[in-house]
């Protein structure tokens, strides 16, 4: 019988501003103690947050990491077409959320998606 592997996500939580900062608080205690922080959690604060932060455009850009695994930005937006500096400025804000990874290999950047599902948590 095989074993099926877990499942990795990111859970984004929908929660007021005050939790939010009380958490990022704690995962800065964390890692200025040099502890791993978990990245597997995203907080917004609200719904509108959330509509804007996994746009459409967004949206298209992780499944087209996941689904093609490219390995430049250049040929990401190759494949979403859209320009270059626009997907790298939706790369980036994915980046600082903790959605997307941008790995440097040389002059190139490559974006990576390590997760299987995105859960909305309210």
């Amino acid at each position: 019988m095989a074993v099926a592997e877990k499942t990795k996500e990111k859970v984004i939580v929908i929660t007021d501003l005050k939790s939010s900062l009380k958490e990022f608080a704690r995962a800065y205690e964390r890692a200025s103690r040099g502890e791993e922080v978990e990245r597997d959690t995203i907080g917004v604060s609200n719904p509108k947050e959330l509509q804007t932060l996994l746009s459409p455009k967004r949206l298209e850009l992780l499944r087209a990491i996941k689904e093609h695994k490219p390995r430049s930005i250049k040929e990401l937006a190759g494949l979403v077409k859209r320009d270059v500096r626009n997907v790298h400025r939706d790369l980036v804000i994915l980046e600082a959320v903790g959605l997307v990874e941008l790995e440097k290999k040389g002059k190139e950047v490559k974006p990576i998606v390590d997760y299987d599902e995105i859960v909305i948590r309210i």
